[in-house]
């Protein structure tokens, strides 16, 4: 007559007796053969769907700018195509606003540089009509941050409320705010947007200051405020890209989990429920 007992009963025999101690459990071999089930229990992992990243040049850098331009700085000139002079063309200006950190090529495609670069540019003349779309911008975003009570500052506050209003007030027809207030709005607003953004998000935001800061007006606030609310644009499409994708890679885990577990059940039934192993519970 055979004295062997199931291994969910040993195991259970094994918990109940006071005597043994931690170290005993862990080291009863019983416990090692009820621990073997899960060997049968495979692993889901390898059949799941990868969920698309929006950082997605954190994993491919074959779209990114470096990567396009080493291509393009490598073709003879006469046979560039349009976009790769284009590309060369926006680093070459880029470097005038950004001259100490090249961190966006390793960030950014080539068609969301070129539209940064073409509304810096264009900027960069400082002809002010050419600023009324990005004062509208900026007051867009500090409105929202006095609405928020995200401007805790009370005399910062209450200047920004009286420019907010007379910008309102005087809207058809408005010349526009003066430079200096422009600039100081412009360092509100991106501060707000720095402070709203979280989550792997660094990367996106380059320093740019204004490539001739001696010659009045000193525009480095205002260009920094078009280069943060740029990369929360780029953001925000990166976001949009991946929606869709993303619901689709959901259902279609949620079918291969539910299989999963159904082959898997009578595995996991075989548990006992009060299993544990030294100090550590069991895992389901």
């Amino acid at each position: 007559m055979s004295n062997s007992k199931e291994p969910e009963q040993v195991l259970r025999q094994v918990h109940s007796n006071p005597i043994l101690s931690d170290t005993d459990v862990q080291t009863t071999p019983i416990t090692v053969t009820e621990l073997s089930l899960v060997d049968k229990i495979p692993s889901i992992l390898p059949q799941l769907g990868h969920i698309e990243s929006t950082n997605f040049h954190l994993y491919d850098d074959s779209q990114l700018v470096y990567t396009r331009a080493k291509v393009a700085e490598q073709t003879p000139e006469e046979k560039r195509t349009p976009e790769k002079k284009q590309l060369l063309e926006d680093i070459e200006t880029m470097r005038s606003f950004a001259p100490y950190t090249h961190s966006y090529q390793d960030v950014y495609t080539p068609d969301e540089l070129h539209s940064l670069v073409s509304e810096l540019r264009i900027l960069g003349l400082k002809n002010r009509p050419d600023f009324n779309g990005i004062e509208d911008r900026i007051l867009d975003i500090v409105t929202s941050g006095l609405r928020k009570g995200e401007l805790d500052n009370s005399i910062k506050k209450g200047k920004i409320q009286g420019i907010v209003k007379r910008a309102e007030r005087n809207t058809d027809g408005r010349g526009g705010m003066q430079w200096d207030t422009l600039i100081e709005m412009a360092k509100e607003a991106s501060n707000l947007i720095r402070s709203r953004t979280k989550g792997n998000t660094e990367d996106y935001f380059v320093s740019v200051s204004d490539p001739v800061p001696r010659e009045y007006p000193d525009l480095s606030k205002v260009y920094q405020f078009v280069a943060d609310a740029h990369a929360l644009d780029i953001r925000g499409r990166r976001s949009f890209a991946v929606q869709e994708a993303r619901k689709e890679t959901f259902v279609t885990n949620c079918d291969l989990i539910n299989e999963w577990f159904r082959r898997v059940l009578p595995t996991l039934d075989r548990i006992p429920e009060d299993l544990k192993v030294g100090r550590f519970g069991a895992v389901y």
